[in-house]
C-alpha cells in the first residue's frame, strides 16, 4: 500500500474534497507536496492496473481512484512557477 493509502487507514478517514485529501496528507501524514512527489504519485497513478492500482480501485472505488488523480494533478498545478 502507498503512503496515502497508509493515511488513510491510519487516520481512518477518506477524504471526499480536494481541500480534505490535501489537509490529509499534508497535515495528518506530513507528506510534502513536493514536485517529484507529486510526479511520482501521478506516474504510478497512471499504471491503472498495477496491483496497487487495482487494490485501491477495489478498497476504494474507482470514481474515488479517479478523484485521487485529479487531486495529485491539480496539487501539481497549484505549485508555484518557480517549482515547475
Amino acid at each position: 500500500m502507498d503512503d496515502y493509502g497508509l493515511c488513510m487507514a491510519e487516520h481512518g478517514s477518506i477524504p471526499l474534497t480536494y481541500a480534505q485529501w490535501r489537509e490529509c496528507i499534508t497535515v495528518k501524514c506530513r507528506i510534502k507536496l513536493s514536485r517529484n512527489y507529486l510526479e511520482d504519485r501521478l506516474c504510478s497513478l497512471e499504471e491503472s492496473e498495477s496491483n496497487e492500482n487495482r487494490n485501491f480501485r477495489r478498497l476504494y472505488g474507482e470514481a474515488h481512484f479517479q478523484a485521487v488523480r485529479r487531486w495529485f494533478q491539480k496539487a501539481l498545478e497549484e505549485l508555484p512557477a518557480q517549482l515547475n
